[in-house]
């Protein structure tokens, strides 16, 4: 069992480069983290609609955080 519990990573800069891309490396990377019992979630200045499909393409599920920590939401549950 990890010692962690919680991975948040930031979007803009850090998993998604200035084209929009995300590398394989990273995307391993989260989803070992994430199959290890870690949960992933993103922390970003944008709006959940902007984040959906990221959210998708990652296979995140769970509370991410979006407008600059204004709000802490499950896009996929709706709370």
């Amino acid at each position: 069992m990890t010692k962690y519990k919680l991975l948040v990573v930031d979007v803009d800069g850090t998993i998604v480069d200035g084209k929009g891309k995300i590398s394989a490396e990273d995307k391993r990377a989260l989803a070992r983290a994430a199959s290890s019992g870690v949960r992933v979630s993103l922390s970003t200045g944008r709006v959940i609609n902007a984040c959906r499909e990221l959210i998708a393409r990652l296979a995140l599920d769970g509370y991410h955080i979006f407008f600059d920590g204004a709000l802490v939401s499950s896009p996929k549950s709706g709370k």
